[in-house]
C-alpha cells in the first residue's frame, strides 16, 4: 500500500493494519518464546517507504510524535506502529546501510543487492566481501560458500538467503507465479568464532 513504485489492485488497499496486526502477533510469538533473547527488525526497502512517502507527501508529519510519547519512536513509523518497545525489539534503521555483527564473521543485513539468476545475488556477495553475510531482499534461497586461502591458513565464508516469508503465487505486487521466490526461514548457530547455518 505504500509503494509508489507499483500501482496497487483494489484487493490490496486498507492491507496495512491488517499486516501490522499479523506482524506483531508474529513478533510476540517470538518474545514468548524466548523472553529474554535480543531481538532485532531490520530495516529493509519496503519499512523504507512510509517514510519516503512521508518527506514526499506530507513533510510536516515526519518524525511527528504524541507529546505524551516524546520518548517513542515517530508516530507514523513501523516501529512505533508495532510498538516494539513494547516487546523489548530494537529497530535497526538506515536502510540499506543497516546491519548488525553475530560473531566475528557473520554480518547479518537485509541487503539491496539482486542479480536476476538463482545463486548470483549470493555470488556477488561472496565475491566483495571476507566475511559470512545472512541477508534478505531477494525472496529466494540461496546459499553458496567461498574459501580463500591466506597467510594465517584458509578462511571460510558464506552468502545466505533463508528465503522469504510472504506468499509466492503470484499474489504479492511486484511479482508472478513463476518467479524463483521461495518460503524459508533459518537458524544460525554460532559462537565468537564459528557459525553454522540451518535452512
Amino acid at each position: 500500500e505504500w509503494s509508489s513504485k507499483f500501482l496497487p489492485e483494489p484487493e490490496f488497499f486498507w492491507t496495512t493494519q491488517p499486516a501490522l496486526l499479523e506482524l506483531a502477533w508474529w513478533f510476540t510469538q517470538f518474545r514468548l518464546a524466548q523472553p529474554t533473547a535480543e531481538f532485532k527488525k531490520l530495516e529493509g526497502n519496503h519499512d523504507k517507504r512510509m517514510p519516503n512517502l512521508i518527506v514526499q507527501n506530507m513533510r510536516q508529519a515526519y518524525k511527528l510524535r504524541a507529546v505524551d510519547e516524546l520518548a517513542l519512536p515517530p508516530a507514523l513509523s513501523v516501529s512505533r506502529l508495532l510498538a516494539l518497545h513494547t516487546l523489548q525489539i530494537d529497530y535497526v534503521e538506515n536502510y540499506p546501510d543497516n546491519g548488525y555483527w553475530l560473531n566475528n564473521n557473520v554480518f547479518v543485513t537485509h541487503g539491496d543487492l539482486v542479480r536476476g539468476n538463482p545463486g548470483d545475488t549470493a555470488k556477488a556477495i561472496t565475491n566483495k566481501t571476507a566475511f559470512t553475510t545472512i541477508f534478505g531482499h531477494i525472496h529466494r534461497r540461496e546459499s553458496v560458500t567461498r574459501r580463500l586461502k591466506t597467510h594465517a591458513g584458509d578462511l571460510i565464508f558464506t552468502a545466505f538467503c533463508p528465503g522469504c516469508a510472504c506468499r509466492i503465487d503470484g499474489t504479492v505486487p511486484g511479482s508472478k507465479s513463476d518467479q524463483q521466490w521461495q518460503n524459508g526461514i533459518a537458524i544460525i548457530e554460532y559462537t565468537e568464532d564459528s557459525e553454522n547455518i540451518i535452512p
